[in-house]
Order: C-alpha cells, then sequence, then structure tokens
C-alpha cells in the first residue's frame, strides 16, 4: 500500500489485507500433494498452529483438500484461520477454490471461490494462472488475478504477479497489479 501514488487508500488496504495471508499461507499445501503422496484411505496433517488439513481422493484424478480450523501465523503479518477446502484436477491440471479466511485478530473473514491452472515446476511445485477468482469480504467483492505465480515444493510463494480488481465498485479503486519479488 505505501508504493501507492498519493499513498494508500481504504480500498487498496482492503484488497492487501485480503490477499496477502493467502498469498502467504494458501499454498502450504502444495508441499505434500501429489497423486502419489496420498493413501486410498486419505490423510490428516495437523497445521502449524492448530488445526488439520485432510486430503483424500474423490476420483484417481481428483484430490480434495479439506482444512478444519487450519491455522497459520507470522509475526508481523497476523494469525489466520483456513477452513473449507479445494480440490486438485490432475487431470485438468486445475484448482477449484472453496477457501475461507479468518482473520483470528479482527475476525474479518474473506472468501477465496474461483478456479485456477497450474503447471507442475521442476524440482516441485507449480506455476499458477488463474482468472477471477472472487474474493468475498466484508467490504464487498473483489477479483483476484494470477499471472504465472510460481509456488515451490513448500507452498512459498517465488515470484510472478497477478492483479486485484474491484468488481462490485466498493472504493474508487479500479485495480491492484502486484509483483512478487522474491520468498517469504
Amino acid at each position: 500500500p505505501s508504493a501507492c501514488p498519493g499513498g494508500a487508500s481504504d480500498g487498496v488496504q482492503e484488497s492487501v489485507d485480503a490477499i496477502v495471508p493467502f498469498l502467504a499461507f494458501g499454498f502450504a499445501f502444495a508441499g505434500e500433494v501429489s497423486l502419489a503422496g496420498v493413501t486410498p484411505a486419505g490423510d490428516v496433517d495437523d497445521c502449524p498452529d492448530g488445526g488439520t488439513r485432510s486430503k483424500s481422493f474423490i476420483s484417481p484424478w481428483l484430490l480434495r483438500i479439506a482444512f478444519s480450523a487450519c491455522r497459520y501465523s507470522s509475526p508481523g503479518l497476523g494469525r489466520f484461520e483456513f477452513g473449507q477446502g479445494l480440490i486438485v484436477n490432475f487431470l485438468r491440471s486445475q484448482v477449484a477454490l472453496n477457501v475461507l479466511v479468518t482473520d483470528r485478530d479482527s475476525g474479518n473473514t474473506v472468501l477465496f471461490e474461483g478456479f485456477f491452472d497450474f503447471v507442475p515446476r521442476s524440482g516441485g511445485g507449480f506455476i499458477a494462472n488463474g482468472q477471477d477468482i472472487v474474493l468475498t469480504t466484508p467490504q464487498g467483492d473483489f477479483t483476484l488475478d494470477l499471472n504465472q505465480l510460481e509456488v515451490d515444493d513448500e507452498g512459498h510463494v517465488l515470484s510472478g504477479g497477478g492483479s486485484v480488481e474491484d468488481t462490485s465498485n466498493n472504493f474508487a479503486l479500479q485495480r491492484i497489479d502486484f509483483q512478487v519479488t522474491g520468498p517469504g
């Protein structure tokens, strides 16, 4: 927000607050997700700060990842809880999102709904491209588009970028373009 000409408006700050937890923690599932990484009965993993993440096959090519009070935190960024889940379609190389992110300090929630395409990355992880991932926030809806967002095998976003658009005309904001400048 501080890089915006004229300073950060409420719309810029709301957009950034909505997407940063997802970019920082939302791809953490990627480190262990593969067709070979899940038993037919499914797997349940503990999340770093409590809760669980379960993985199970819906069909031979569809993997469901469900979050149950799955918590992540980082000093300076905040404490977040992930709910609901996503489906990885290995046949289409596509992820269907229905992920609810709650800021545990403010109580604000953001629902991510939509799809993104992925290409496996050499050495693990993937590169994501997606259009019209709808972010439902208390302030209204925003749309997130991913552009060559590169994620390593541990779920860290390495490079790429995207944009956030104020599709509901919540603020005087039209669009924010962002570029990842390094892991972290």
